[in-house]
Order: C-alpha cells, then structure tokens, then sequence
C-alpha cells in the first residue's frame, strides 16, 4: 500500500512539474547536447588531424571563456520567474534579466576578441578562430 501511496505522490510530482514548464526546459536541454554531440561526430569525420587539433585548442579557449556565461543570470531568471505570481512581475524580471545578460554576454565576446588577437595564444590559426567563436 505505501508503494502505490508513494508512486501516486511520485506522479502528481511529475504532472505538476510538466505543468510549470519543466518538460520544456529538460527536452530543450537534452537535445542541445545530443545536436553538440552528432556536430562534434562530423567535425572529427570532416577536419584532418592538424585542422582538428587547432579547432579543439579554440574550442577549449572559448569554453572557458564561456563558464562566465551570463554570470549565471539565465538561471536566475529561470528561478525567479518561476516564483513570481503575477505576469507583471514576470515580464520585469524578465526585461531586466535579459538587459543584463545580453550585456554581460556582449563584454564577453569582446573580451574573447580582445584575447584572440592579443599574442598570447601561440597557435595563430586558433586566434582567428576563437575571434569567429565570439560571435556564437
């Protein structure tokens, strides 16, 4: 009896979050990996060692850049839009969130630019590059 009590809680759980939108977010999230994952499947196929190698070294670069993607607005978005009760104060948080992280997201690629052609890297073909990658 306690196993069918918890597995009905376990499915009201489940409808509740499919309701709010978690649905969304998990199959969005899940198919921008498994896209990420075939594109990087034919860029091996595609590219020779050599023109690989310089690709990954970028990438790698870029990824790092990218840990400060936003500084972690579009998870405070998703948080506090989600705990907002009136669409009023959805839509606020909503503009005031995407001003600053487009803003945050443009000083970042600016300072992927800046660092793509300021000497440091010492593969030269990766610095061009990584100057194209900041505009993804």
């Amino acid at each position: 009896m306690k196993v069918l009590q918890s597995l009905k809680v376990a499915l009201e759980t489940v409808k509740v979050a499919v309701r709010k939108g978690f649905l969304y977010i998990f199959t969005g999230s899940f198919l921008s990996k498994i896209s990420r994952f075939i594109a990087s499947f034919a860029i091996v196929r595609i590219l020779d060692k050599t023109d690989y190698g310089v690709w990954a070294y970028a990438q790698n670069i870029f990824q790092l850049f990218m840990l400060f993607d936003g500084l972690g607005i579009a998870s405070g978005l998703l948080y506090y839009c989600s705990k907002a009760h009136t669409f009023e104060e959805k839509t606020a948080i909503m503009k005031f969130g995407s001003f600053y992280g487009t803003f945050v997201n443009f000083l970042i690629s600016i300072a992927v630019v800046v660092f793509s052609f300021s000497g440091l890297i010492p593969i030269k073909e990766a610095s061009v590059l990584l100057a194209i990658l900041s505009f993804s």
